[in-house]
């Protein structure tokens, strides 16, 4: 909606239209959460097996057993911070956002949400140094170049770029809803001042 379609709106609609968008945003972030958590049994693997074959020789050292236990304690993480991430993600308040960042297209610019999702790729470089990978680059901290983003392809028919575009959307038309309230109810009080003002001789 745009801004002077708001201006047009009473204070009522203002907060009608102002519940309807925190509605949206929070049914968006849950959408964004479950993309998030299919996401896992791909990103987790993924992320293990590339450090797994870039390291020969490492690689080659570890026992049947071991590639067992560690294929186990992969499937053990990603449960644990499926539990996780619904846990810290499910609250309405995390998703809306205190700020609107330039970028639209990743969750980094809601620093609540993005240090959630950032557990991910936390405890995954617990499980690597758990098992003795070798670090990305020799003397560097952290250890592991290792970042979680959210997907850029297709999950179940569902395209987490297009979703979060659709988040940030909804809390920018929130942004406004909220300003044109708060410009109104200030207007409102200066009419109340100016005619004290002018009330007293």
């Amino acid at each position: 909606m745009s801004t002077s379609a708001l201006l047009t709106l009473s204070e009522d609609d203002l907060d009608e239209r102002a519940a309807q968008l925190e509605a949206q945003i929070v049914t968006s972030g849950a959408a964004i959460l479950d993309v998030v958590v299919k996401d896992l049994d791909k990103f987790i693997p993924r992320e293990t097996k590339r450090r797994f074959l870039d390291h020969v020789e490492f690689a080659s050292a570890m026992d049947e057993a071991t590639l067992r236990a560690l294929k186990a304690d992969l499937r053990t993480l990603t449960g644990t911070l499926t539990g996780t991430l619904r846990a810290e993600l499910t609250a309405n308040d995390i998703w809306l956002a205190a700020e609107l960042p330039e970028d639209r297209k990743s969750m980094r610019g809601n620093p609540p949400v993005w240090m959630s999702l950032q557990k991910i790729a936390c405890q995954l470089a617990g499980v690597f140094v758990k098992y003795g990978f070798p670090p990305d680059a020799p003397g560097q901290t952290p250890e592991y170049n290792l970042e979680y983003d959210t997907p850029r392809y297709f999950i179940e028919h569902l395209y987490c770029p297009g979703l979060i575009e659709a988040y940030w959307k909804q809390n920018e038309e929130l942004a406004m809803v909220r300003a044109t309230a708060a410009s109104r109810a200030r207007a409102l009080s200066q009419e109340d001042l100016e005619a004290r003002w002018n009330a007293i001789d």
